[in-house]
C-alpha cells in the first residue's frame, strides 16, 4: 500500500509541476528566474586551452598597469566602466534597430543583468547589445586606435597632471574596461554579434596576453555580450548581492537602460494558496508521512495541522531592478510636476520629508548641462555638529553616470546643507 501511494503522489507532482513550467514558460518572467550559464565543462576548457595567444599591443600593458595600481581611488569603479560599456552596446543596437527592426531579432529586450556565483567566485554581467565578432574582440580589447591615448599615458607616466581632455580618454574609447581587472584575476568575455552567426570567447589574466576562440558551448547569446570576472582572493566583499546592489545604485541608478540583479528569496508557502508552489515538496512529505505507522500522517510537526500540511518553506529566484528611478532632469522643467520632482529628492538623497524648496535649470551651449538644485525641509544635525568636515553634497553625472561627489571648494561651506545634482552632456 505504501509504495502505491508514494507512486501516486509522486506521479501526480511531476505531472502538475510540468504542466505549470509549461504555461510560464510562454511569458517572460522575471519572478521564474534561470541562472545565466558561465562555466565552461573540462572538455571546452580544453578546446580553449589550445588557442594560440596572442600579445597585447604595448600601450594596452601600460594602461592596464597604471589603471589595476593608480588610476582609481576605489576598486568598486569597475562596475560602473563594465555598465557603461554595456550601455554604449545597447545604445549601438537601439541605433541600428531605428533602420532594421530585423537587427533586434528575437531579443527585443534591452536590459543589463548581472549575476553573482559565491561558489565559483565570479561576477557576470550581460548585455543585449550589438555584440562583437572576433576581428572586433581583438582590436577592442587588444589594441587601443586612437593616438591620443599614447599620450596621455606618456604624461600620466611621467608624474605630470592630467588634463580633463585627457582623462576622457579612459571612458570615451572603453578602455575602462581594463579596470576590470581591479577585482579579478581573470576575465572571460563572450560576445556574438549579428554579423557573425558564431560566438567568441576573448580571456586573459592580465599577463600580457589574450586569446580570442570559437565558443565550444556553441550559442549561449542571442546577441550581446557577457563579462565573466573570476574574483581575486583580496575582493571576496564583491561577491555579495546587497555590496552589489549598493555600488549599482551609486553609479548607475539613472542609467535608460533596466539593469537587473539575479536574486533569490525564502518564502512560506501555504498550503491550498494557490500560486506557483512547490509541489514536488508537497509530495516527498506526503511519502514521508506514509511511512509513519498505521499508514497515518504525523500532526506533531509544526508545519502540519490535522492531517494537512499548513505550509513550506520555498526558495524562489528572481531578476531584481536596480535603476527603477527615471532622470528627471533630462526633461524640460516645465514638463517636470512638483510630484515628481518631491520623489526624485526622496530617492536622490534618501531623505524622508519633502524638500523646502528647489530650482532646476539648463544650460545649452559649448558646455551643455542639466542642474537640480535642492533646499532640505531640515539641516541634518551632522551640518552643526562636524560642520568643518562635512562635504558638499553635490554629485556630478557624465551622461547619467555618477563620475563625483567629494568636492572641498565649489560649494561654500556654510551651504553644504544643499542637495545639488549636475550632469554634463559630453
Amino acid at each position: 500500500m505504501n509504495c502505491l501511494l508514494r507512486s501516486i503522489v509522486l506521479f501526480l507532482a511531476v505531472v502538475f509541476v510540468a504542466h505549470v513550467q509549461g504555461e510560464e514558460a510562454n511569458d517572460l518572467d522575471l519572478t521564474n528566474a534561470q541562472p545565466i550559464q558561465v562555466g565552461f565543462t573540462a572538455g571546452q576548457e580544453q578546446a580553449l586551452s589550445t588557442t594560440k595567444p596572442q600579445d597585447f599591443q604595448a600601450e594596452v600593458n601600460r594602461l592596464m598597469e597604471i589603471i589595476i595600481n593608480s588610476l582609481y581611488k576605489t576598486r568598486d569603479i569597475f562596475l560602473r566602466e563594465l555598465i557603461s560599456n554595456a550601455v554604449d552596446a545597447l545604445d549601438k543596437i537601439r541605433y541600428q534597430s531605428l533602420t532594421g527592426q530585423s537587427e533586434l531579432g528575437s531579443t527585443a529586450n534591452l536590459d543589463i543583468r548581472v549575476q553573482v556565483d559565491n561558489e565559483a567566485r565570479t561576477i557576470t554581467i550581460v548585455d543585449t547589445g550589438i555584440g562583437m565578432t572576433a576581428a572586433e574582440l581583438t582590436k577592442n580589447l587588444g589594441t587601443i586606435a586612437h593616438s591620443g591615448t599614447a599620450s596621455f599615458l606618456d604624461a600620466f607616466a611621467k608624474g605630470s597632471e592630467a588634463s580633463e581632455n585627457q582623462l576622457q580618454l579612459i571612458g570615451q574609447f572603453g578602455v575602462g574596461f581594463y579596470s576590470a581587472f581591479l577585482v579579478a584575476d581573470e576575465v572571460i568575455v563572450v560576445s556574438k554579434s549579428n554579423k557573425d552567426p558564431d560566438q567568441h570567447v576573448w580571456r586573459s589574466k592580465a599577463d600580457g596576453h589574450f586569446i580570442v576562440s570559437k565558443d565550444p558551448r556553441g550559442v549561449t547569446l542571442d546577441r550581446g555580450t557577457a563579462v565573466i570576472l573570476k574574483i581575486k582572493e583580496d575582493a571576496k566583499e564583491f561577491l555579495n548581492n546587497d555590496k552589489i546592489e549598493s555600488v549599482i545604485q551609486r553609479y548607475s541608478e539613472f542609467m535608460q537602460y533596466p539593469i537587473y540583479l539575479f536574486s533569490s528569496r525564502k518564502e512560506e508557502v501555504e498550503a491550498g494558496s494557490g500560486g506557483n508552489v512547490n509541489v514536488l515538496y508537497y509530495a516527498f512529505v506526503l511519502v514521508r508521512y506514509s511511512d509513519t505507522q498505521n499508514d497515518e500522517l504525523s500532526t506533531s510537526d509544526e508545519n502540519v495541522e490535522g492531517g494537512e500540511i499548513k505550509k513550506a518553506e520555498t526558495l524562489s529566484y528572481f531578476w531584481k531592478r536596480l535603476n527603477s528611478n527615471k532622470p528627471i532632469w533630462s526633461r524640460r522643467p516645465n514638463e517636470v510636476t512638483s510630484e515628481e520632482y518631491n520623489s526624485f529628492y526622496k530617492a536622490f538623497t534618501k531623505d524622508t520629508d519633502q524638500p523646502l524648496a528647489y530650482t532646476h535649470f539648463r544650460a545649452e551651449g559649448e558646455i551643455e548641462f542639466d542642474s537640480i538644485l535642492y533646499i532640505p525641509e531640515k539641516v541634518p544635525p551632522s551640518f552643526y555638529d562636524n560642520y568643518h568636515n562635512l562635504k558638499s553634497k553635490l554629485k556630478l553625472y557624465v551622461r547619467r553616470v555618477l563620475v563625483a561627489d567629494e568636492f572641498e571648494d565649489i560649494v561654500p561651506r556654510y551651504l553644504n546643507f544643499v542637495k545639488v545634482m549636475l550632469c554634463l552632456n559630453v
